[in-house]
């Protein structure tokens, strides 16, 4: 029982650190969104073609392969 509870203390260090990590994550996926979703309505057609295109990519490829390519090949580019 003892064990158990000393996992508590790690625990909660890494729940503070997932929240902290979320709370980042919204405050900057929100505004990024809502400019994508206008840029996407727009009438300006480059514009509203390039946000299709991106969202395309995004939602075509898996999530993996995104972070794998973000982590291995955007530091060469």
């Amino acid at each position: 029982m003892d064990y158990v509870l000393s996992l508590f203390g790690p625990l909660a260090q890494g729940a503070a650190v997932t929240l902290k990590l979320f709370f980042i994550t919204l405050a900057l996926a929100v505004p990024l969104g809502l400019l994508l979703a206008l840029g996407r309505v727009s009438g300006v057609g480059p514009l509203s073609a390039l946000v299709n295109g991106y969202i395309w990519l995004m939602r075509g490829t898996p999530l993996m392969l995104q972070m794998l390519f973000i982590y291995f090949a955007l530091p060469f580019v």
